[in-house]
């Protein structure tokens, strides 16, 4: 996954920023969101960090070839890589950057990629790059995931319907194909359903931009689901106590349904659980998410802000001084500041943003 992943956290650092500094950018906490995306139109950093950051933006996301990220979705023939996460990992840090910077140019080229994937959609509503008789299998739904992230985030910054249309499409056909009277999505994709039941964050979002009840009531059975026998046992595990690295057996197959300790897809799954616990106000999916967080800061966190080994949880911390293989993943590291800036917003603890000024 390492090969085009571009994600980059301006999406996080200016929420962070300015919860640290409210007296400076005289932030009220009831308007915060507001002000935030106020306040980035005219913040802008400097020293090493503010160069690492333009220098990701003006050679890294303004130079890819948005159309080599397209191109994947425009044949149906995969049956168990990821290629189609990489569009909406581009947009989203490409939406991120123009958030910062207001560059008019970096608008055209986002506007040119969603407008270039929107055209693959086929007329039931699939955008992905799976063949027909594997669709739902390894990572198809979770590309569908990015997918809709990266459409909603492009029609936040651009009110185009066609973006909020398209995601709701996708959506859709989705909900068509799994659910109670369908495929079970917990038995989907790999890792214990984790990797496909993190499209509960943006069928979340969608309710919120439609208000239309079954994307609530899908993301309600997504969670339902995580309990069950077959389940990955998110909330009633972590709030058990149960160490992120010891939620099930080692696996025969690292690369398998049965791995329950991938740290990229559970942490996904959290995020998706706050935004629900953000309209529900159940106060275990806040809870389960702050103590597995806990457990992941206590646990695997090393020296450096990050952890894991081949992207599963193993008990970083206190093997940190062993040689792994694959350990820092990229993916994970960045999951890990998303998931602490979305509870510092919640939850206004300045712990979180330690972590992620640690991390960067």
């Amino acid at each position: 996954m390492k090969k085009t992943l571009v994600f980059l956290f301006l999406a996080l650092i200016f929420p962070v920023f300015l919860a640290a500094q409210p007296k400076a950018l005289k932030v009220q906490p009831t308007k915060s969101n507001l002000l935030a995306d106020k306040a980035s139109s005219f913040i802008q950093m400097n020293g090493y960090l503010g160069d690492k950051i333009n220098l990701c933006i003006n050679q890294r996301i303004k130079k890819q070839d948005v159309d080599e990220l397209v191109e994947p979705f425009r044949h149906r023939t995969e049956t168990h890589l990821w290629q189609t996460e990489f569009w909406g990992k581009w947009i989203l840090s490409a939406i991120g950057a123009y958030q910062y910077n207001h560059d008019p140019e970096l608008f055209k080229i986002i506007h040119n990629a969603a407008v270039g994937l929107m055209a693959t959609q086929t007329q039931d509503g699939y955008i992905g790059n799976y063949a027909p008789e594997v669709q739902l299998q390894q990572w198809d739904i979770w590309g569908r995931k990015y997918t809709m992230l990266g459409l909603l985030a492009y029609y936040d910054i651009s009110k185009d319907k066609n973006a909020l249309n398209a995601a709701c499409k996708s959506a859709n056909y989705l909900l068509s194909q799994v659910g109670p009277e369908t495929a079970n999505i917990i038995k989907t994709g790999n890792f214990r359903g984790m990797a496909s039941s993190s499209v509960l964050e943006p069928i979340v979002l969608l309710y919120n931009h439609t208000g239309d009840k079954k994307y609530l009531d899908f993301a309600k059975y997504i969670v339902a689901q995580w309990e069950t026998a077959d389940g990955p046992k998110l909330i009633s595990k972590a709030i058990e106590g149960v160490a992120v690295a010891n939620r099930f057996p080692l696996p025969t197959s690292w690369w398998s349904w049965d791995n329950g300790q991938k740290a990229y897809e559970m942490m996904s799954c959290y995020e998706g659980l706050l935004e629900l616990y953000r309209i529900t106000g159940e106060p275990t999916y806040l809870k389960s998410t702050e103590m597995t967080v806990q457990n992941i800061i206590d646990t695997e966190i090393n020296v450096a802000g990050s952890g894991t080994t081949f992207e599963c949880f193993y008990h970083g911390g206190k093997r940190q001084t062993e040689p792994t293989y694959h350990t820092m993943e990229t993916c994970v590291t960045f999951t890990w500041m998303k998931l602490c800036n979305n509870l510092l917003q919640l939850t206004h603890n300045p712990m979180y943003a330690d972590q992620i000024e640690k991390t960067v």
